[in-house]
């Protein structure tokens, strides 16, 4: 609309959000707690850009449950990377890409940590 200017009707159109949910394990398949996993969105070009991502939804990362779990809600659809990292004495590390469509809600296989 233009300034000054009125219409009766307008069709507003939400789009349901996608979530994504997971578990980061160790080497032997357990769970771990306390691991900070970060989503970022990609470009066309596989690029990571976590600015675009927080500026939509505001929470780009959580840690981990006791059994290693984790959650993140209120995507639009589009390319993410997820990625999981401890910041011990033996820093570790676990990352994969998933595509997500309007209103799906993804379980991704386990990222297991490997040290870097």
């Amino acid at each position: 609309l233009r300034l000054g200017e009125a219409r009766e009707e307008v069709t507003v159109r939400l789009r349901a959000a996608a979530s994504l949910s997971g578990r980061v394990v160790d080497a032997q398949e357990i769970g771990v707690a306390g691991v900070r996993v970060k989503v970022q969105c990609l470009d066309a070009d596989g690029n990571a850009d976590s600015l675009w991502w927080a500026c939509w939804c505001g929470v780009d990362r959580v840690e981990t449950d006791a059994g290693g779990r984790f959650r993140f809600e209120g995507f639009p659809p589009g390319m993410y990377r997820i990625e999981a990292r401890t910041y011990a004495r033996i820093r570790e590390r676990a990352a994969t890409d998933a595509a997500l469509a309007e209103g799906q809600s993804l379980e991704l296989p386990d990222l297991r940590l490997e040290e870097r």
